[in-house]
Formats: structure tokens, sequence, C-alpha cells
């Protein structure tokens, strides 16, 4: 059977291997998130083997990586993030589909090696998580945190020192939100927007 092969996208002096990728950079872009693309590969453990894995992105704020993966994710590429997240110690978030309109805030999967934060310190095995988000610090507009949802009972800092509580922010589709986040559920949903309508050059092979 024939199999459809995504189209490379150019952005930023980068040639993407997707369009789905490139809408991942921008929205990166877009909430001032720095990141690294196919900057190093690792070697990984894979059935039994040792293989060569280069993953998609690299956040050094967050220090953690972001694979791009359209739906459904499937086993293999589950396998392989486990792999990574355990060989470097750094989360692995996985980024599908750009959310509908009707979602506002991005909701990810990611893969936890047990040395990652001390909430997983008891863990024997790296943990899958289904919903976390990003952290967006409205005091100074940067995102400085994945937030998972046994911590929302939990505050954070960011440099700039405004002290973010977590409450509120798992309210999916609700603009009716605490003082002082609406600013920064509105700057995700912009951003989310700007994914969705960036538009891109055809590259000739």
């Amino acid at each position: 059977m024939e199999t459809i092969k995504a189209i490379d996208t150019p952005y930023k002096g980068y040639r993407f291997r997707s369009r789905l990728e490139a809408r991942w950079a921008v929205f990166l872009d877009t909430i001032n998130l720095d990141w690294e693309y196919e900057s190093e590969g690792y070697t990984i453990q894979y059935e039994g083997q040792y293989v060569c894995y280069l993953p998609d992105f690299y956040i050094p704020a967050l220090d953690a990586f972001l694979e791009v993966k359209g739906p459904p994710l499937n086993e293999q590429d589950k396998v392989k993030a486990e792999a990574l997240a355990a060989s470097t110690g750094k989360a692995v978030i996985i980024a599908q589909k750009i959310p509908p309109q009707d979602i506002i805030v991005p909701h990810f999967k990611v893969v936890i090696p047990t040395t990652y934060s001390q909430y997983f310190e008891d863990e024997t095995e790296s943990v899958w998580w289904d919903h976390c988000v990003l952290y967006y610090c409205y005091g100074c507009g940067r995102t400085v945190h994945l937030l998972f949802e046994t911590a929302c009972d939990h505050t954070a800092s960011c440099d700039c020192n405004k002290h973010i509580e977590y409450q509120a922010f798992f309210q999916r589709g609700d603009r009716v939100v605490e003082d002082g986040w609406a600013e920064g559920v509105l700057t995700l949903e912009h951003a989310l927007d700007t994914a969705r309508g960036a538009r891109f050059e055809f590259l000739n092979n």
C-alpha cells in the first residue's frame, strides 16, 4: 500500500518534516518559548537494541523534549518516548494535532522519568500523564513550567518573582478565570489561532 509522505515545510530557516511540526514551532514562538529543532541525537534502547534517535524539539526553559506525532499515538512511538526519557532524564512532551478552536488551553501527553521531579521519586519506571498544560507566567509573559494535574494545589515562581496560583487553569474552554489568569489563557488561545492560521511556502525537492 502506498504511504502518503508529509510535506517538508520551511520556517525560520529550518526545513521541518511536516506542516504540523512547523505549526507547533509557530505556537512556541507566539508564547515566547525558545526551542531548538533536531539539535542533538541520542542512543536509546529499543526492542533490545541500541538505536539512534533524533527528537524533534528541545525546549531549554523546560529542559524537556517536544515530539510531534500525528494521532493516534502508536505503541512504537510510546516505547521510544519512554526510552528517550529514561536515557536522558528529561520529560518528553507529545504534541499531536493543533486543538480545534473551542479549546483555548492546549493539553499534552507527557512521559516523565522517575528522576524528573520529587513527585515521581517513588515510581519504579517512567510515568505517562495524559493531561498536562504549559504554565504561562502573566507577570513577565513567559512559559516556564509543565503543570501536572495532581500538582494543581501548588504554586510556582518565575524568575520575575511573581507567584502564580495554578488553580482554575484546567477549566478547558472556560473564559471565566481567576484574576490574573485571563491574560495567560488568552495568550495561549492567541498562540493556537496563530499556529492554525500560519501559511508556509512550498519547497521544490
